[in-house]
C-alpha cells in the first residue's frame, strides 16, 4: 500500500525517522506492505519477500507452470561472482503434489539376497571410481556400504543352506586360486567363498550369478527389510572368508635410494650442461644475490 506523499511527509519528515519507524530501502524481491518515496528513495515496510524457486522448493512449493518471476537478484558470492537468480511471490507459487512412498514388503528371500549382491557390486565400482576422482569421502562410504551388504548375503546364504533350501550346486576357480561354491536357491544362482576343493571340475564363469528369466529387479528397500527380517531372530554364524590379498609395495627401500641416487646423477648433468654452454658462448654464470 502506498502511502500519499503529503502524509508521508507530515509522520516521516526524514529518511531517519521513517527508518526509525521501521522501514527500509525498498529491494527488488520486497512486495506488498507500506510504501512511499522520499528524495528519491522508495521506502517501505511490513513488506512480503518474494523468494527464490529452490527455496520454494524446501517449502513444498513450486512456481505455477508459465508465471513469470516477481524479479531477478543479483547476488555476489566470494571468489565466485556475481549470480542471477529469480524470486517468485507467494501468490505465483502452488503445493507441490505429495508423493505417498510405498512402504517396504517382504520379497523371496533369494530375490532379496541377488538385489543387496547387485547393490554391492554397484557400491564397488562406485567407490573405485571415486576413489580415482580423489573423492576420498564417497569411496569411503561406498566402500563401507558394500561391506554391509556382503555381511547380509553370507549370513543369509549359510542360514538357507543350513536349513535346506539353497543347495550348492557346483564350484568355480578364479584367478590367484580362490575358489568358490555355486548356489541355487528358488532358480537364483549366487556364489561364496569357499576352501580349495580337490578332484572337482569347476563350472563356466557366466553361470556364477544368474536369476530367472523375465523377473524384474525388486527395490532394494524391500530386498534389505526382507533379508533383515529374515535375520531377525536367527544367531551370527561364521562362514569362510578368502584370505587376505598380499599387496606389494610399489618401491622398496632398495628400489628408493637407486631412485635417489639416479635423481642426483641428473642433477648434477643438468649443471654440467649448463656450464658447458655458458663456456662455449662465453658467457658466466652470475652468483645467486
Amino acid at each position: 500500500m502506498k502511502i500519499r506523499k503529503s502524509h508521508a511527509v507530515n509522520r516521516f519528515p526524514t529518511i531517519k525517522t521513517a527508518l526509525t519507524a521501521g522501514f527500509h530501502e525498498k529491494r527488488p524481491q520486497d512486495y506488498g506492505g507500506e510504501e512511499f518515496v522520499i528524495k528519491g528513495h522508495t521506502l517501505i515496510r511490513n513488506s512480503a519477500e518474494a523468494v527464490t524457486m529452490t527455496e520454494w522448493g524446501h517449502r513444498g512449493f513450486r512456481p505455477i507452470k508459465g508465471t513469470q518471476p516477481h524479479a531477478t537478484i543479483r547476488v555476489h558470492q566470494y571468489r565466485r561472482g556475481h549470480f542471477e537468480f529469480d524470486v517468485y511471490r507467494e501468490d505465483q507459487v502452488e503445493p507441490k503434489r505429495r508423493h505417498n512412498p510405498i512402504p517396504a514388503q517382504l520379497i523371496l528371500i533369494a530375490a532379496a539376497v541377488w538385489v543387496i549382491n547387485r547393490r554391492a557390486k554397484r557400491c564397488r565400482d562406485q567407490a573405485d571410481t571415486a576413489y580415482c576422482s580423489r573423492s576420498h569421502n564417497l569411496a569411503q562410504l561406498r566402500s563401507q556400504e558394500k561391506n554391509d551388504l556382503y555381511k547380509l548375503k553370507e549370513q543369509a546364504i549359510e542360514h538357507l543352506l543350513r536349513e535346506g533350501t539353497a543347495v550348492v550346486t557346483g564350484h568355480h576357480r578364479f584367478a590367484g586360486e580362490n575358489w568358490a561354491e555355486l548356489i541355487e536357491c528358488e532358480g537364483y544362482t549366487f556364489h561364496r567363498p569357499c576352501s580349495p576343493v580337490e578332484g572337482v571340475m569347476p563350472e563356466d564363469l557366466a553361470q556364477i550369478e544368474a536369476k530367472p528369466r523375465g523377473t524384474k529387479e525388486p527395490r532394494l528397500k524391500d530386498a534389505l527389510h526382507t533379508i533383515k527380517e529374515y535375520l531377525k531372530d536367527k544367531p551370527l554364524l561364521g562362514v569362510y572368508q578368502w584370505p587376505p590379498r598380499v599387496r606389494e609395495r610399489a618401491i622398496d627401500i632398495e628400489d628408493r635410494y637407486d631412485m635417489e641416487d639416479r635423481y642426483e646423477c641428473d642433477e648434477q648433468n643438468r649443471k654440467d650442461d649448463v656450464r658447458h654452454y655458458l663456456e662455449t658462448e662465453g658467457l658466466e654464470l652470475l652468483p645467486a644475490k
